[in-house]
């Protein structure tokens, strides 16, 4: 009986996590997908980084900094594995790490957990719908270091020390975005001594040397990666480059998006809410490093999506702090938490999850969500139209993985790529797709593009002017040759 009851208890307890993992369980459609799983396959073949471009015809042999080398191989290996599957399971087992850890730092209850975990997934729900990507794996690296990070402040022990250090040095092997954990790690050394000013206690003293060395410290773990301190060139030229705000998404600013303004508001508003709150209740000092963070990451939101994701994440420690002010006791208030994950729980696994997407996870259904085409591809390789291809910027990876034939000009791995000279074929493809230059002006003799970009206007144009030929069309996707094609 004892057993059935702590059976029973423990399966309560895990409902929110549940929850989750139904809830962010998505066929995955990230566009990079294919050059990230043919990077990983390269280096299982060849025991080496690919990071010469031999997969593009934009920048043929451009020396690139592949700074996401070990999550490519991480994601060939489960691919190959367990395929679009076993993406989909990790990606959800990702999001559910994430609530874990970052929930963990402020040990929630279970009816804390029933106001968190849907209302903050709510708010990251259009991050998560892309499934398996980086940016996942990357946030799940970011909450293990938050909480680190208020563990070593409980207690100064090595192994955390250690740890932050170890996190630090992966996270540079995974994704540009391991910048996001220094950051962390600088607010984290600025809070401890603010506080202790504001405490006005003594500034220093020898217990703080931990403290004091661990933001150099990982920064010199950073160091440990395949280009040394040239992994640096990632982070400024994606932050320095002036295309990415007006071409990729999670670049571009959530103001206009009525959506993500709508969330963008929510979020300063809760934060502001709980930052007065703590302030009133004279708590703000044991708060101060939550307080920090999530306002440190909630102004730059106002100018790029990519800082709105992450700063929802950590904004839960800053809101979970009020939370745990409320401690009631009835038990009405658990079993109505108990009904609410219930609801959830069968909203996300009766109505929610993707059953159609699973019956035969393939590329097909990769190229439902991302409108590419097998047939358009299979048609360009048969009838020989595989030089001089225009292709958008969403197919490059598509490409990459299925049809080596066929070389995207562009795919997502060359955002922030510039030759010595200053040339961008990001920049150059940016200019056709988007109608800032003409097509018919460029040295390409076939396009290959998606109906949803700007292009397809100028392309049906030049078709009736009869300067170019539509020589396939399908739902998705169309092809069309220069008339004096040869």
């Amino acid at each position: 009986m004892n057993f059935l009851r702590s059976l029973f208890s423990k399966t309560i307890e895990a409902l929110p996590y549940a929850f989750i993992f139904l809830a962010t369980f998505r066929f995955p459609i990230d566009s990079d997908l294919g050059w990230h799983l043919k990077h990983g396959e390269y280096f299982i073949l060849n025991r080496a980084i690919l990071d010469i471009n031999t997969l593009s015809s934009g920048m043929p042999n451009f020396h690139y900094i592949n700074h996401s080398w070990l999550f490519d191989v991480l994601s060939f290996l489960i691919y190959d594995l367990w395929g679009f599957l076993g993406l989909s399971f990790f990606s959800a087992l990702f999001v559910v790490l994430i609530f874990y850890f970052v929930t963990k730092i402020t040990e929630l209850n279970f009816w804390q957990k029933a106001i968190v975990f849907p209302l903050f997934l709510w708010l990251e729900l259009e991050n998560f719908k892309s499934s398996f990507n980086v940016s996942f794996f990357s946030t799940l690296l970011m909450t293990i270091i938050l909480y680190l990070l208020v563990r070593f402040r409980q207690k100064k022990e090595l192994l955390t020390f250690v740890s932050i250090l170890a996190i630090t040095a992966v996270w540079t092997n995974i994704h540009g975005q391991f910048a996001v954990g220094l950051t962390l790690i600088g607010v984290f050394v600025a809070s401890y001594f603010l506080e202790k000013i504001l405490m006005r206690a003594p500034i220093w003293s020898k217990e703080d040397l931990p403290i004091l060395l661990l933001l150099p410290l990982s920064f010199v773990s950073t160091l440990i990666n395949p280009y040394g301190i040239r992994i640096y060139e990632v982070v400024f030229g994606h932050f320095l480059s002036p295309t990415l705000s007006t071409r990729i998404y999670e670049w571009q600013s959530p103001i206009g998006n009525p959506y993500l303004t709508l969330i963008l508001g929510i979020l300063v508003i809760i934060s502001l809410s709980a930052i007065f709150f703590l302030i009133r209740k004279k708590i703000f000092l044991k708060n101060l490093f939550f307080i920090l963070i999530a306002t440190f990451f909630i102004i730059p939101s106002f100018s790029a999506n990519r800082y709105l994701w992450l700063a929802i994440i950590l904004s839960i420690p800053l809101f979970s702090a009020v939370l745990r002010q409320y401690h009631p006791t009835n038990k009405l208030v658990k079993n109505l938490a108990i009904v609410v994950f219930l609801i959830l729980y069968l909203w996300a696994g009766l109505f929610n999850f993707p059953y159609k997407s699973f019956i035969y996870p393939s590329w097909k259904t990769f190229c439902i969500y991302q409108s590419c085409s097998d047939r358009a591809a299979g048609f360009m390789i048969k009838n020989n139209l595989t030089r001089d291809v225009f292709t958008t910027y969403e197919l490059g990876g598509y490409l990459i993985w299925n049809y080596p034939e066929i070389k995207p000009f562009v795919d997502g791995r060359m955002s922030a790529w510039v030759d010595e000279k200053g040339y961008s074929a990001f920049e150059e493809i940016s200019n056709y797709e988007y109608n800032v230059k003409s097509i018919d002006n460029s040295g390409f003799n076939t396009v290959f593009i998606t109906k949803s970009k700007p292009i397809y206007e100028e392309m049906e144009k030049l078709t009736e002017e009869e300067k170019w030929e539509k020589v396939f069309e399908d739902f998705h996707a169309v092809v069309y040759t220069r008339k004096s094609y040869p």
